[in-house]
């Protein structure tokens, strides 16, 4: 039944980018979209200005007090435009995360009606904590982010509690963490704050793969189990191709905004070039300019985040990882049907399993899922993802 289209929008022709992808942002919003059953209407003059700016954010009219801010299309950009606009409106500075504890205009609602609000970003992140099975755990990728785990989260099911992992320093106000190590030291730290004991499942997508093996490396290393490491889209330690240069920043903002496009189908337009002679301040406000000419974010968005943003995307693209002693873990692994082996070294590329076999427990339980590697992790893909991440974990003797 998920492959049944809920709405139909009739087009001459699909807009493309410059680059000749589909413009999602260009596309018109479908009439109608997945929303709750029955539509409830603002109560109070702070869940009516939380409504407004939903709609805002998101195009999409009207919308009641119990949708679902990711159900309505809702991803990490947008989240900084929501959050920006409530800390405009009401002067209270949200974390990004807190989206996932209140992804509602009415949870949010009750959020901004505390008396105080924690503004930092804590690394661990409750997304999705119903059911009596042990906690699935999963680690940020290259952006650091973990907005994008909402779907996968939601289509494992509502008896899967699952936890994600976010990057120090995305606040813009802490150094992020520069090494897998250091990463993996303190996002055990974490876990152990709400399951001190194992077996533990950890997870990753991208950067997050290795990570997560990292972390099955150390917990091994103190004594407790790893049930399973499921590995999404990445190659194993040591399999990353060396750089012909030295990283220089308006290469990394480059890179930046390729990442930006590839996630949300827009064209930024913006090249080395473009970008050489300024300073990295003046690059970061170019690109908060370009942002906010596509309506990604508001005007008068404070610089804070996207410099956090940059400073743990470079700080996560610049770590290497190779372990001194391998102890091996299970591991499964599941690539994208569309996924390039690009950054992969060339020598692994023949590998199906891009180096994991040399650092699992067994044979590595390799799968093969649709879309590239930021379409799996969106819809309808997620979900076949989900389903196999299921399976993975089933055969691993995940309870339930």
């Amino acid at each position: 039944d998920y492959m049944v289209p809920s709405a139909f929008v009739w087009l001459e022709a699909l807009p493309l980018t410059p680059n000749g992808k589909v413009d999602r942002r260009a596309l018109p919003a479908p009439a109608a979209v997945m929303r709750s059953k029955f539509s409830v209407s603002p109560r109070t003059s702070v869940e009516a200005a939380l409504v407004a700016i939903w709609q805002a954010v998101l195009g999409i009219s009207p919308i009641g007090i119990d949708d679902n801010f990711f159900e309505l299309g809702g991803h990490s950009l947008l989240a900084l435009r929501l959050l920006a606009q409530i800390q405009q409106y009401w002067g209270r500075r949200l974390p990004l995360a807190a989206l996932f504890a209140a992804a509602t205009p009415a949870q949010l609602a009750l959020q901004l009606q505390k008396e105080e609000v924690v503004d930092t970003e804590s690394s661990l992140v409750p997304v999705q904590l119903l059911g009596g099975q042990p906690p699935f755990f999963c680690v940020h990728g290259g952006a650091g982010t973990v907005l994008h785990y909402s779907a996968l989260a939601r289509h494992l099911g509502a008896d899967r509690p699952f936890y994600a992992l976010q990057a120090v320093g995305l606040d813009g106000r802490t150094p992020p963490l520069t090494t897998v190590e250091a990463m993996a030291a303190h996002y055990v730290a974490a876990i152990q704050s709400v399951q001190p004991q194992g077996p533990y499942w950890i997870g990753g997508h991208s950067l997050g793969g290795q990570i997560a093996y990292a972390m099955a490396q150390r917990l091994r290393r103190a004594g407790h189990e790893g049930a399973l490491v499921v590995v999404v889209d990445t190659f194993a330690p040591g399999g990353k191709a060396k750089r012909e240069t030295l990283w220089d920043d308006t290469e990394g903002i480059v890179e930046m905004v390729q990442v930006i496009e590839q996630f949300l189908g827009v064209s930024l337009r913006l090249t080395y070039a473009d970008l050489a002679s300024m300073a990295l301040e003046e690059q970061l406000l170019h690109v908060q300019v370009q942002l906010q000419k596509e309506g990604l974010l508001p005007v008068g968005f404070g610089s804070e985040r996207l410099r956090g943003f940059y400073q743990v995307f470079k700080a996560n693209n610049q770590a290497d990882y190779l372990p001194g002693a391998v102890i091996p873990v299970p591991i499964a692994l599941l690539r994208g049907s569309d996924s390039t082996d690009r950054g992969v070294r060339a020598e692994l590329r023949a590998d199906p399993t891009w180096g994991w076999h040399a650092f699992a427990e067994g044979a590595v339980d390799l799968q093969i899922v649709p879309g590239d590697h930021s379409g799996m992790m969106q819809e309808p893909h997620v979900r076949i993802l989900a389903q196999r991440v299921n399976e993975c974990l089933a055969r691993r003797g995940w309870p339930g």
